[in-house]
């Protein structure tokens, strides 16, 4: 829902109170802030505050915050792990809800293992649950920031491995209150893409099936051998958003005669690696990542990836699409 206040400050304030109000009536105990910095929900630990930021723990407040949104006409916007957003310095107006719904129900047969969780949940916790079943279909995922439900929206992936695969069902409910079930063909899982992002349904659960199994030794090895590969490919122990820019297409990697369509080489190979506006610098260790040095503001990001994207298009010919969400920003501060 995109922000529309053409109201003067009283009658924005107005809507707040009257949105408070309701909510807090409905749900008294629900965790509920004015103007309340967004960057330590975010892993850039950037963004500037929101007007109102609601923290629900149940489906039935996750639920009735967001729809209340609607129904008074606020804007509202949702954050899970915080993860592949970029929150301007300004902030966000209207209602920012931080998803922390988090039951998880397995269900065991024989042959698989099926378990419903909430949208909420950090996906490496979920992943660490299933590993403790002895499932290991996830654990590409294992240290993948995030929520289920961002997983699901933007179809994450990793080592070619992406969420969608395992998703059986996912509930959602309109802005008008209906709640309905999508199949994973429904859902039209593609790269960095799902029908979520289209349709203005709020994901609220999913269901998923996994299927292969190994003994605790086995697992134990596999969860060392991807702490080792993310340490040596990315960056840590600083702040970063995950990859900023999505992968090239198959066309734009055989025009270039490029070895592998990550952009990440491509910004490698155009000398990008160490470039830094700010306290926003690209990563020396993988060039699709770009890290929080110290003092940065949201406003350094957004310049490194417009500098970054320019460099690549008068370089390549090629329009570097984002894969990370700018959110608070307006349309001139993003062309």
């Amino acid at each position: 829902m995109k922000a529309n206040f053409s109201q003067n400050n009283r009658e924005i304030t107005l809507l707040l109170d009257r949105y408070k109000t309701q909510l807090t009536k409905r749900h008294p105990k629900i965790n509920l802030l004015y103007n309340q910095p967004l960057s330590s929900h975010t892993s850039l630990k950037l963004g500037g505050p929101a007007d109102i930021l609601v923290k629900p723990s149940t489906s039935k407040q996750f639920i009735d915050s967001w729809l209340l949104a609607h129904q008074i006409n606020l804007p509202v916007v949702i954050l899970g792990g915080g993860t592949n957003v970029l929150i301007s310095d300004q902030g966000i107006r209207g209602i920012v809800i931080v998803n922390q719904t988090a039951s998880i129900d397995f269900n065991s047969a024989p042959s698989h293992l099926q378990l419903k969780a909430d949208s909420g949940i950090p996906l490496t916790y979920l992943v660490q649950q299933t590993l403790k079943k002895n499932y290991i279909d996830l654990i590409d995922f294992i240290n993948i920031p995030g929520s289920l439900g961002g997983a699901v929206w933007n179809n994450a992936h990793f080592n070619n491995k992406f969420i969608g695969s395992f998703i059986k069902t996912v509930q959602a409910v309109s802005p008008s209150g209906q709640i309905r079930s999508f199949t994973r063909q429904q859902i039209k899982f593609g790269y960095d893409s799902s029908i979520f992002q289209t349709n203005h349904f709020l994901i609220l659960s999913a269901d998923l099936v996994l299927t292969q199994t190994t003994t605790p030794a086995v697992i134990s090895d596999l969860v060392q051998q991807s702490i080792l590969y993310r340490r040596k490919t990315q960056p840590h122990g600083v702040f970063s958003s995950g990859c900023v820019f999505q992968n090239l297409s198959a066309l734009q990697q055989q025009k270039l005669k490029l070895p592998t369509p990550s952009a990440g080489y491509l910004i490698d190979q155009a000398g990008l690696k160490g470039v830094s506006v700010g306290g926003a610098s690209v990563s020396r260790r993988h060039a699709n990542f770009f890290v929080h040095t110290g003092q940065a503001t949201a406003s350094d990001f957004n310049k490194l990836i417009k500098l970054v994207k320019k460099t690549i298009k008068d370089k390549y010919d090629v329009n570097l699409k984002e894969e990370i969400k700018l959110l608070g920003f307006t349309k001139n501060q993003t062309l």
